[in-house]
């Protein structure tokens, strides 16, 4: 090992030694987010411990987690567009859900505003955010996923495939959509 090498791994110790002085997590702990894997790999990256719940935000206690940001977003489309609404109202986080009163009302939006319009979703790019502040509600949080995502609709006889950014956050370890009710 050159003394340069030896010097840059000292320069990174001690870089990420500082980091975590000024947070409450470890850097080491938002390791297992740095990545996300490719379609068709059976070896998930992403490891099962937990993350720091949201701020401003009760968590859930007993639900399945979905361990990967982009597996929720997919899911959550998916389940819409295959018309199980009742199902994609599990992965709202609690404030979106309270944003829509009740899931009876939330079923019925979804169904009228986009029925059989929204094909499917493919996340392009994940970027995680240590917080975020949502300029809607004014809720910030911790530890958000922002996805760069492709949603595959239905324009009257033609499909198209829009691009939008949006933000799932972590609750009890597993992520949650932000659909608020406009």
């Amino acid at each position: 090992m050159t003394p340069v090498m030896a010097f840059l791994g000292l320069i990174v110790t001690l870089w990420k030694a500082f980091l975590n002085l000024f947070t409450t997590r470890t850097s080491r702990e938002f390791e297992r987010f740095t990545t996300v894997p490719l379609p068709g790999n059976i070896s998930p990256i992403i490891s099962a411990e937990q993350a720091p719940s949201v701020v401003n935000v009760a968590p859930l206690h007993g639900e399945a987690a979905v361990a990967n940001p982009a597996d929720c977003e997919e899911t959550f489309t998916r389940l819409i567009a295959e018309g199980k609404i009742e199902a994609a109202w599990d992965l709202l986080s609690p404030d979106s859900q309270a944003s829509w009163v009740n899931k009876r009302r939330f079923i019925e939006e979804m169904k009228s505003r986009h029925g059989n319009n929204v094909l499917d979703s493919k996340v392009r790019e994940v970027r995680l955010l240590p917080t975020w502040t949502d300029e809607h509600t004014s809720k910030t949080y911790r530890q958000v996923a922002e996805l760069l995502v492709d949603y595959r609709v239905r324009h009257q006889a033609r499909e198209l495939v829009v691009q939008r950014s949006v933000h799932v956050v972590n609750i009890s370890g597993g992520w949650k959509s932000l659909c608020y009710r406009t």
